[in-house]
């Protein structure tokens, strides 16, 4: 479920602003139905009810992650744009003792073929922009739990049911939080005919 709303105006007659807000909500649900046979005794009946030995289960997970996102532009006489923005993250994946996490990122940009002094003929367009923000990693379903798994032992000739540990947990489990940087430029020729980004 994703929501993005969007305000622009403008400040001043030189001054653009772009506002935007919205909320993102995912659940992933995976369930699994697995069977095993072993000791088929004929080819032509291969099917797990007629082999010696028997083995199935299934598995199930749940996750929900929910986020909030902010962002504001503003434009200066289309040509000069500075961003500022945050996402506002959550995650069933993480532990008790998490709390919510703030992801900022801030960018700019600079159109420059729109300056008085651009005068490149065939060169007709070319913005310079750059952006830093954080990035947070959530783990897979579960991973905070502790877990068991199934182990079956013989005791004489009959067999116990056993368990051994799977997964050890932590309640304290976080974001794996992230730095990006991107610098880079976008370019037009022969009235944006051709294109090149870097």
């Amino acid at each position: 479920l994703d929501y993005l709303g969007n305000i622009q105006n403008n400040l001043t007659s030189s001054l653009v602003s772009n506002l935007s807000f919205g909320a993102q909500l995912i659940e992933t649900r995976n369930e699994n139905v697995f069977a095993t046979g072993e000791g088929l005794a004929v080819n032509s009946n291969n099917v797990v009810t007629a082999a010696s030995l028997r083995s199935g289960g299934q598995d199930f997970s749940l996750e929900r992650t929910v986020g909030f996102i902010g962002q504001w532009q503003v434009g200066l006489n289309d040509r000069l744009y500075a961003q500022f923005g945050a996402r506002f993250d959550n995650a069933s994946s993480f532990g008790r003792e998490s709390k919510w996490v703030l992801l900022p990122k801030v960018g700019g940009s600079w159109v420059v073929s729109e300056e008085r002094f651009w005068n490149l003929g065939f060169f007709n367009t070319m913005r310079l922009r750059a952006a830093w923000g954080q990035t947070g990693r959530i783990p897979n379903a579960g991973a905070s739990l502790t877990t068991l798994a199934p182990a079956p032992y013989l005791e004489g000739a009959i067999v116990r049911p056993g368990a051994v540990p799977a997964n050890p947990g932590n309640d304290s489990l976080r974001f794996e939080r992230g730095q990006e940087i991107e610098a880079g430029f976008d370019s037009g020729f022969f009235d944006d005919r051709f294109g090149l980004e870097l």
